[in-house]
């Protein structure tokens, strides 16, 4: 939820506030089962009667500290064991 840090901040910054208070929150937790669902919708126009919708489903597990240098949101903190990443 990105509107726990004030707006007109810098992406990486609310990135890296929300992922530290989401890693607070999670302490005490013994299951760190994770599910990150993606959606995006294309429309040509605003009365597009087909849009072009697609979805993908990750399980993984939530890490305890951030991975990577790409990532976006909570993805840093996301570790899939199907792809090993």
């Amino acid at each position: 939820d990105a509107g726990r840090v004030a707006e007109g901040l810098p992406r990486e910054v609310i990135d890296a506030a929300n992922n530290d208070w989401l890693l607070a929150q999670m302490t005490t937790q013994a299951n760190r089962c994770a599910h990150f669902t993606c959606l995006l919708v294309a429309v040509r126009h605003a009365d597009d009667p087909e849009p072009l919708i697609a979805e993908g489903h990750w399980e993984g597990e939530l890490m305890s500290t951030g991975q990577g240098e790409h990532g976006f949101g909570f993805v840093p903190l996301l570790w899939l064991p199907a792809y090993q990443q």
